[in-house]
């Protein structure tokens, strides 16, 4: 129910004020009068409104898909911020607590009780390990 787009306008050599233009993809453009005027006498009347009711359908649509679009990229980067404060956050209470085990082991060493000290750092060591070798089988290559 449309008219086709227009070719682009090329320039000639040696015309340097020629229009270009080129067909916009997607783009609806409304019938020419003469086509509507054929359509009327095909169709019966009222061929021009039910053209721009679809014209206009079309538009709407496509203004609720750039919307959505929109919205849709907006809460992507909500969702990124929220995985990077996660994250970050996963970081200091992991160094939180290694930074007490560490306090504590140090405290266990003043004290005289090096085994303690041994197996609280060597139980430390175990779970960081267990930690990191989990992760990395887990993680979607």
């Amino acid at each position: 129910m449309t008219s086709p787009s227009p070719d682009p306008v090329t320039p000639e050599a040696g015309d340097g004020d020629a229009d270009v233009r080129t067909p916009a993809g997607g783009a609806w453009e409304l019938p020419s009068a003469a086509d509507i005027q054929k359509y009327d006498t095909m169709l019966g009347g009222g061929a021009a409104e039910r053209a721009l009711s679809l014209v206009e359908k079309r538009f709407a649509l496509e203004v609720e898909d750039q919307y959505q679009r929109r919205l849709d990229a907006e809460h992507r980067r909500r969702l990124d911020m929220i995985n990077v404060r996660f994250r970050i956050a996963g970081v200091v209470v992991g160094a939180s607590g290694f930074g007490g085990c560490l306090w504590i082991a140090k405290d266990f060493v003043d004290r005289g009780a090096t085994t303690q000290a041994a197996g609280l750092l060597g139980g430390m060591a175990a779970a960081l390990s267990a930690i990191f070798l989990g992760t990395r089988s887990r993680t979607p290559r």
